[in-house]
């Protein structure tokens, strides 16, 4: 990881890419959040009750990542009504979207998730191979506060995302569950037909396979590519991690 400087540097550089791919200042939404010094202490307090949760210090923001503060400034920035999530594990993705929406005083966040408790271990089958701590269930890092607006639902998305969405209309769709081809494929084609006009697709780790490549070749549509943070070591961080397409 970047020290503190070239972090936010590294950050705020990539941020732009979202700016001149909406036409919208969506990197300025950022200082919303950099200002809420209180929600790096509910993390802190949260995991400071987890022996097994590595990670018990959170000194800045910027160690959310690009991915997640990308996450709370696309929010902050559209608006949207009605967000659907795949994949929550610890919560702290759902966390910065929830928190945005709480900030925007409107909008709705409905999460998918199936489990990787500790004994039954991941319930992926895409290599990775976190799981939660025990005695938690799925987005427990989340404070209670941020919960109004929030919807979990239990199972696999083939089996849950057909059901939440009938009638549904969508502003935004995030997959971060189960990365391989035919389940990333399957919710992108899934969720595409019920996405609103001018809705927002994104996608994370789509370095595993081709599908949102293939995908948005298919409904023929322009994407941003966002990159993973530096590391020595490329081959746990490559150059890719995210991608974003609008309708």
């Amino acid at each position: 990881m970047l020290g503190n400087s070239l972090h936010k540097h590294f950050v705020m550089q990539n941020l732009t890419k979202l700016d001149s791919f909406f036409n919208l200042n969506i990197s300025s939404h950022l200082s919303l959040l950099i200002d809420n010094k209180n929600i790096l202490k509910e993390i802190e307090q949260y995991v400071s009750t987890k022996n097994d949760f590595l990670r018990k210090s959170w000194p800045n923001h910027y160690i959310l990542g690009l991915y997640r503060l990308s996450l709370f400034c696309l929010v902050a920035a559209l608006k949207p009504n009605k967000i659907i999530e795949t994949g929550v594990l610890h919560g702290f993705t759902s966390l910065t979207i929830l928190q945005a929406l709480y900030n925007n005083g409107k909008g709705h966040l409905t999460s998918i998730d199936a489990p990787s408790y500790p004994k039954s271990g991941p319930a992926n089958d895409d290599g990775f191979k976190d799981v939660l701590p025990k005695n938690s269930s799925p987005g427990w890092v989340i404070p209670s506060n941020l919960k109004k607006e929030w919807s979990l639902k239990l199972g696999k998305s083939s089996d849950v995302l057909p059901e939440i969405i009938k009638n549904n209309k969508i502003d935004f769709f995030l997959h971060d569950s189960e990365h391989t081809y035919e389940t990333m494929m399957f919710e992108f084609k899934t969720i595409w037909p019920n996405l609103k006009k001018n809705g927002v697709l994104i996608a994370d780790n789509i370095d595993c396979n081709t599908s949102f490549f293939d995908f948005a070749n298919s409904v023929k549509k322009e994407i941003v590519v966002m990159p993973s943070e530096p590391s020595s070591d490329k081959n746990i961080y490559p150059n890719i991690r995210f991608g974003v397409i609008k309708k």
